[in-house]
């Protein structure tokens, strides 16, 4: 198990350290979700520093176990975002862990040397604390080279062997996860009225998470997570015709609060109003209503659709007709003039007082709150279940998902799919040592396939067994369909061997 010492991680944290349990490892790779390539640094007892300046970004921080160049243990932290201190100062563990080799190294030679100045040693022992020193030197020169080795296959095994999968719903069921923790989770809100609401009758917003916390479980076979998140204020929503943050399963888009725990955050995108907090600044009478202009100390999306309780939502200046809608810096509110009793802006906010109208905006710039270090500590225990899992939560709200896959099952889908919706065929591609032409880590060679055309979209898939050589050899396979000509790119070492690799093929038509 890997394990953060202290609190949850926060950019700009300097000197943190991860604790490596239950796995032997010489080494942990850390590298910022999305890198191309990963930091070495030792592993003293269980102890492993995490180089500051994979801090500096805010991005996941992805960390491995790993023993005998092997990943034995993985596992990725939220990093929660926050302003750069002023008198912020980091160091550069990788290139640190190098010198103090080298250093010592040269302390060796150097005091090899002072022997042999200062005691006079016979010359055999002179030159065996020097040729001492000497190996010392040699052994950090290749712990830089390792290094640098190691990071470039943690990277190629972060794109080869972690296949990402995505899904959402409400409950969301997955048959193709692997053992992993989740990758990504995002929760989305939505605040829903049974009927119209008229001033007369009014009609309750119902919002989710109104009971003041989400419960999000994650079952698995013979296995069961769950994290709590508090929702103080309900997780809000508007229904909306575009521009919304989410689509539900009934293509309906919402414009909402979400929790995004990858990003480490909640976002808030509705402002939740009640009347006694309306500043009134404009009053002018129709015939029927009064028009109340008041002021929103947050800027509202212009003209965007809205919520209340007891007003319907009709974006226009002059329908004499009770209703409200927002705009910019103002909520515009039309209140009927029977109902007033004192026909003035602080009048037609007295009624709105009185009957406790409340509503619901979408904000212009959204409100970024990190999440507590709790919350994020819950989130990085949950894992997915290799076989079937269940990602579900109690509030009813739609959720996106980020999960590792199981490798064979991601191939045994692509092959069959040919990577997209058109039929797919299967051929197999050979791949001969000798083929192999260029240099600097990038080699290539042209292949031949019957029927292949400039429409032809090739996936080689080559099986788990294959991965797992590829992986230790140090090796990345890439197509690329010129007009026709089928070039085959190896990233990493120049492969040794030949290879015979299945591929899929589907014909692609923009």
């Amino acid at each position: 198990m890997i394990e953060i010492v202290g609190t949850a991680l926060n950019q700009w944290d300097t000197g943190r350290v991860v604790l490596i349990t239950g796995v032997e490892a010489e080494y942990a790779h850390f590298a910022n979700k999305g890198d191309s390539k990963a930091v070495i640094m030792g592993v003293v007892d269980i102890e492993a520093k995490i180089p500051d300046y994979l801090l500096q970004t805010g991005k996941p921080l992805c960390v491995y176990a790993v023993k005998d160049g092997v990943t034995v243990e993985s596992r990725t932290f939220s990093v929660r975002n926050r302003e750069r201190p002023e008198n912020y100062v980091y160091e550069d563990d990788q290139r640190n862990y190098i010198y103090e080799l080298i250093t010592d190294a040269e302390q060796a030679i150097e005091a090899a040397r002072e022997a042999a100045n200062n005691a006079n040693p016979s010359a055999t022992e002179a030159n065996a604390a020097a040729e001492k020193a000497n190996k010392a030197a040699a052994s950090a020169s290749e712990a830089a080279k390792n290094a640098n080795d190691a990071a470039t296959k943690a990277a190629h095994t972060a794109k080869n062997l972690m296949v990402i999968g995505e899904a959402e719903g409400a409950n969301i069921s997955l048959d193709d996860a692997a053992e992993q923790y989740l990758v990504g989770l995002r929760i989305f809100g939505k605040s829903t009225q049974d009927g119209t609401p008229k001033p007369d009758a009014p009609v309750d917003l119902v919002s989710v998470g109104d009971s003041g916390s989400i419960t999000v479980n994650v079952n698995g076979d013979n296995d069961a997570q769950n994290m709590t998140i508090a929702t103080p204020n309900g997780l809000p929503g508007i229904p909306v015709t575009s521009g919304g943050n989410y689509t539900d399963a009934n293509g309906k888009q919402w414009f909402c609060d979400e929790i995004d725990f990858d990003k480490g955050v909640y976002l808030q995108r509705c402002m939740k109003l009640t009347a006694n907090q309306l500043v009134p600044f404009h009053y002018y009478e129709l015939e029927n209503c009064a028009r109340v202009g008041c002021n929103l100390t947050l800027k509202s999306v212009n003209y965007a659709n809205g919520l209340s309780t007891h007003l319907p939502l009709i974006s226009n200046y002059t329908m004499d007709t009770p209703h409200f809608y927002s705009a910019d810096g103002a909520l515009w509110i039309f209140a009927p003039i029977s109902e007033l009793t004192e026909r003035s802006k602080e009048g037609a906010i007295a009624w709105a007082n009185r009957l406790g109208i409340e509503f619901v905006y979408a904000l212009e710039i959204p409100i970024e709150t990190p999440l507590s270090s709790e919350e994020l500590a819950a989130y990085a225990s949950l894992h997915t279940t290799r076989g079937n899992t269940t990602v579900s939560n109690d509030a009813g709200a739609w959720m996106e998902l980020e999960y590792v896959m199981d490798a064979k099952k991601y191939i045994d889908r692509l092959a069959a799919s040919g990577g997209a919706s058109a039929p797919a065929r299967l051929a197999s591609v050979s791949l001969l040592a000798s083929k192999w032409t260029g240099s600097n880590n990038l080699y290539s060679q042209v292949v031949s396939i019957d029927g292949i055309t400039e429409n032809s979209q090739v996936n080689l898939t080559p099986s788990v067994e294959q991965l797992a050589v590829f992986y230790q050899k140090d090796i990345t396979f890439v197509t690329e369909n010129d007009n026709g000509v089928l070039t085959v790119y190896v990233i990493g070492q120049k492969p040794q061997n030949d290879y015979t690799i299945q591929a899929s093929i589907v014909e692609v038509v923009e």
